[in-house]
């Protein structure tokens, strides 16, 4: 009996070393976590190269999954190094993918998307990787898309642009038209990125019918009105739909063949948050 009692509470110690040993792990565990709840900055994912010898005072840009050049302060500057070194720290807040640039005297080359995973993550790029020459496009193709918003009040309409195939990420804030809003009035959303300098804006106008026509504003461009304009009153489903694609100018090139908003006759605002 004695021995039965013995083996008893040395199993028992056992698990309690177990559950002890345990629970120490998982405080551990739960420190990131913690830290990241205090609000402390998040650890930015390391991005360098050390081979870009031939390359010394190039320039190396970073692009999101947008096409978007990410901003950096004059501190931050990345040219090459004589030594052919380089880096970037970029945060997951940043971007979650990004493409790498660098403009030569022999042109301008990037890399392939890369994951952007954070936590002090650091992948070394080689000169080797920089292996897609860039080659200056006439024009940006964007398209405007619309669908009636699945959980919003009844035929609320959404829009959103799309470029290349890749939806605007973020949307614009200001994006929806109410199925009360005025006729033959041009609403507006905020302003959306589309990258390589283009600050553009959708508009959209309800008609006497309630169909919407709906357009383009490029900054320093008149308002761009595409072939498939019209979004009709008999949709009832919410899959998005699409215009043919808008071959915008590049900023600081003249296009030719722009419409002007106010041909269809609509007056001016804004489109909803």
């Amino acid at each position: 009996m004695q021995h039965t009692l013995s083996d008893t509470w040395t199993r028992r110690g056992l698990i309690i070393v177990a559950v002890l040993a345990t629970l120490a792990a998982l405080s551990v565990s739960l420190i990131p976590s913690t830290s990241a709840q205090q609000g402390l900055p998040e650890i930015p994912h390391w991005f360098w190269g050390t081979d870009a010898h031939a390359f010394n005072g190039a320039r190396v840009s970073a692009l999101d999954q947008n096409g978007n050049v990410l901003a950096v302060t004059e501190e931050e500057d990345h040219p090459v190094v004589r030594q052919g070194g380089w880096s970037y720290a970029i945060a997951t807040d940043e971007a979650s993918r990004v493409t790498f640039r660098i403009d030569t005297r022999d042109g301008t080359f990037e890399t392939d998307p890369k994951t952007v995973i954070g936590d002090g993550e650091d992948t070394e790029i080689s000169i080797a990787e920089f292996r897609h020459e860039v080659t200056a496009a006439a024009t940006k193709p964007i398209q405007i898309i619309a669908r009636l918003h699945p959980t919003r009040t009844y035929r609320t309409v959404e829009f959103n642009i799309r470029i290349n195939g890749v939806d605007a990420d973020p949307a614009p804030r200001a994006r929806y038209m109410s199925p009360r809003e005025a006729t033959n009035r041009w609403l507006e959303s905020s302003l959306i990125d589309a990258g390589d300098g283009f600050q553009v804006r959708v508009i959209a106008c309800k008609r006497d019918n309630d169909s919407l026509v709906f357009g383009l504003r490029v900054e320093g461009h008149d308002d761009i009105l595409p072939r498939q304009r019209l979004f009709s009153s008999s949709i009832e489903d919410n899959r998005w739909k699409h215009s043919n694609p808008i071959d915008v100018p590049l900023p600081g090139r003249q296009g030719e063949g722009f419409e002007l908003s106010r041909d269809e006759g609509c007056t001016g605002g804004h489109l909803a948050p």
